[in-house]
């Protein structure tokens, strides 16, 4: 255990977690309002448009949910740190490929599966950390660190991409 670590740097651990969910929360919630502008460049009619929506987010939080039950034993043998640095590398990559083929219906779905697998293990390596840099009675308030960046992202996502996807292109959400 990592317990004897300085307490301001557990409690930068706390806040850097809290930025990495910030983060991968804005990445899962940009299709909820790119769908829309994705709709009218690509012509879709009001059903394709909630189908394909719904599709899209289905799929990733498909990919999300076996990643996080099957790929959690090899996130912890690698560690959390390194799965952490990983994963991260790896959704931002598949975010901004999203943004790239979007014009290539199956492998925007192809990229939103990959995004879900790619998160699905973040939350089990957070707290993993946690575990690990935190004693039991500073566990609570560090996991509510990091657990409020998704509260933020979710606050701030449509202050944030909306703007930007209306004024730049959708496209500009992923990247």
């Amino acid at each position: 255990m990592i317990l004897s670590m300085a307490g301001h740097r557990r409690w930068q651990l706390a806040l850097v977690l809290m930025v990495t969910f910030f983060v991968g929360y804005l990445d899962r919630l940009n299709i909820t309002f790119a769908v829309p502008l994705m709709a009218a460049e690509f012509g879709w009619t009001e059903t394709q448009t909630r189908d394909y929506g719904s599709l899209l987010m289905g799929l990733f939080y498909a990919g999300y949910g076996l990643a996080n039950i099957f790929l959690t034993p090899l996130a912890v043998k690698l560690g959390p740190r390194r799965s952490i640095l990983i994963i991260v590398v790896l959704w931002s990559l598949f975010t901004a490929l999203g943004a790239w083929v979007s014009q290539w219906l199956m492998l925007l779905m192809a990229t939103r599966v990959l995004l879900g697998v790619s998160e699905g293990v973040h939350v089990p390596m957070m707290s993993q950390l946690t575990k690990t840099w935190f004693p039991l009675e500073e566990r609570a308030r560090a996991n509510s660190i990091f657990v409020s960046g998704l509260f933020f992202a979710v606050l701030l996502s449509p202050i944030m991409l909306v703007p930007l996807m209306t004024g730049f292109g959708w496209r500009m959400g992923f990247v």
